[in-house]
């Protein structure tokens, strides 16, 4: 299933090709006979000596692992500000001007090495250096969602300081966008002269604030909506001069954390319960050693469902376990019994009906398991929760058609809606609309069609994710919303090539929630309209809580 923003009208991807996406599908590498006295770069080179005076040469030979751009610096300090010109072969980094804190200081420009044996010279143009390497790498990148100290900007970096930052300058940051999605920016700095600090995403303003004389994170206005690749954060300083600490960048989320209570049987010092749901990977929850049914609660306080979750385990200590929903008499039901191979994977639960509960909780087995993370994401279906509406139209503004309530009742599996309307195209689709009540926040629209095994022996069908294809699906849907007297697309399938069935699942997500005041699937397909299910959602973001 390929999902977009806007329709897509064909597919180049075809079921056997395979591509590379951000790297470079070829690279020369070399590292073949190296001697161990010999250096491997990208790494450090070091020097014959530690203190070199003006005039004064130092070369060496390095191995250059890979054929590509890369920086080259000292880590050196000066107390007469030096200057130090970087080479290698005929190829020029650039001169550097030393400090007087031992630090690494990097030549502004790159240089594009060839893979294998490289002489790399250090001159010093005018005063003395005190150095113990040069140091060769490729270029790195400041992380988004991610932090960076706003001392490593392109060129001289002073490692472990902050920026002081001049009035009038601009201080720039490669930056590489991780996820297609939206980011909000944090810079935390101050001035005593109350200086304007402006941050850009390439052309595009982030936001400006006006620093204080005291140093505290300041989050700039407005979201950024980035995706996946490479770019540059721009910093401008104007108005005074500014001591600048760090910028940094977050997932935005249009509404604050519900607080979620998580317990365990019992727990090992500094392996707290909440650490499960921190989305920090190195963080765990462990149970004591004589905990012989450990066990973690999730109590989110009121109801909500859920279809989904995975576990994520240190050193794959997952085995056998259980997942449980409490009920309204205060049992508690099992919904799935999983194992070991499970340890990473997302696990889909809904079948035949919806799973609704205030608290879930995993039952383990095995007193050794240690949990990193666990992601379980609440959310509430309007499609059920609402009286809504359903509706058919036939392309063209041709005849309607009645759509059952069977499509909203929770079940997956089960055929809800079977009609034969006849052929559609790419461009005239059959349409299915839902209507609430009154305007709901959505972000997520889920339809799920019909398996071939359900249909050719009712109740042989099997829990659906997002990988499952079938013949019995249409060629291709694209979901709208309608708020503010008009509708936009959230996303759309592209009909698969030949001799590739259509997904089961389509699920489409906004990366904000609206205001939809109700939803839309127009389909594309050859002659029948096959709807188990229509899931319109709204998903909660929740914090762990003591």
């Amino acid at each position: 299933m390929v999902v977009s923003e806007k329709s897509v009208k064909s597919s180049n991807a075809g079921p056997k090709e395979s591509y590379y996406v951000g790297k470079k599908q070829t690279k020369e590498t070399t590292l073949a006979g190296v001697l161990a006295d010999e250096n491997v770069l990208p790494g450090t080179i070091t020097t014959e000596k530690t203190t070199y005076q003006a005039g004064e040469t130092f070369s060496a030979k390095g191995i250059v692992s890979e054929s590509e751009s890369y920086f080259a610096g000292l880590d050196a300090k000066s107390d007469n500000a030096a200057k130090v010109k970087i080479s290698c072969g005929d190829q020029t980094f650039g001169t550097v001007t030393i400090g007087k804190e031992q630090a690494l200081y990097e030549a502004a420009d790159m240089a594009k090495l060839d893979a294998g044996s490289q002489t790399f010279t250090m001159t010093v143009v005018s005063g003395n250096v005190s150095v113990s390497g040069v140091t060769v790498r490729t270029r790195d990148y400041a992380k988004v969602p991610g932090s960076i100290s706003a001392s490593d900007h392109e060129g001289v970096k002073a490692a472990h300081t902050n920026l002081q930052a001049k009035k009038d300058m601009t201080y720039s940051y490669l930056a590489q966008v991780e996820k297609d999605d939206l980011f909000v920016f944090y810079l935390k700095g101050k001035s005593d002269g109350k200086a304007f600090v402006t941050l850009k995403w390439n052309d595009q303003t982030i936001g400006e604030v006006q620093l204080s004389d005291t140093m505290q994170e300041y989050m700039l206005d407005g979201a950024m909506d980035l995706t996946p690749g490479l770019g540059t954060i721009t910093m401008e300083v104007t108005g005074a001069d500014a001591v600048i600490e760090s910028l940094s960048s977050k997932v935005y989320e249009d509404e604050e954390s519900l607080p979620v209570s998580i317990t365990a049987t019992s727990e090992e010092t500094s392996n707290a319960a909440e650490n499960v749901y921190d989305k920090d990977e190195k963080t765990t929850w462990k149970p004591q050693s004589t905990d012989a049914n450990p066990m973690l609660t999730f109590d989110f306080k009121d109801s909500y469902q859920y279809d989904r979750f995975m576990i994520q385990t240190k050193d794959s200590s997952l085995g056998s376990y259980e997942v449980q929903v409490k009920q309204s008499d205060d049992t508690w039901k099992t919904i799935y019994t999983g194992k070991a191979g499970d340890d990473g994977k997302t696990i889909f639960v809904q079948g035949k009906e919806a799973i609704e509960s205030t608290q879930v909780r995993f039952v383990f087995a095995d007193t050794n398991v240690e949990v990193s993370e666990i992601t379980l994401t609440p959310y509430v279906n309007w499609a059920m929760k609402d009286a809504v509406k359903l509706a058919g139209q036939k392309k063209s503004g041709g005849d309607s058609f009645t759509v059952p309530n069977s499509v909203v009742d929770g079940d997956r599996i089960t055929k809800g809606l079977e009609t034969g309307v006849g052929g559609s195209s790419d461009t005239d689709r059959h349409e299915v609309t839902m209507t609430f009540s009154e305007p709901k926040s959505i972000n997520v629209v889920r339809l799920f069609t019909l398996q071939e095994s359900e249909f050719a022996s009712a109740g042989t069908g099997v829990i659906p994710d997002l990988t499952m294809t079938s013949e019995k699906a249409q060629y291709s849907y694209r979901i709208s919303y309608y708020e503010n007297g008009k509708w936009t697309e959230m996303g759309a399938t592209v009909r698969p090539d030949a001799g590739t069935n259509p997904k089961v699942t389509t699920e489409v997500s906004l990366k904000r929630k609206v205001k939809a005041s109700k939803i839309k699937v127009e389909i594309y397909t050859s002659h029948w309209i096959r709807i188990n299910e229509l899931e319109a959602v709204e998903t909660h973001q929740f914090s762990a809580v003591k």
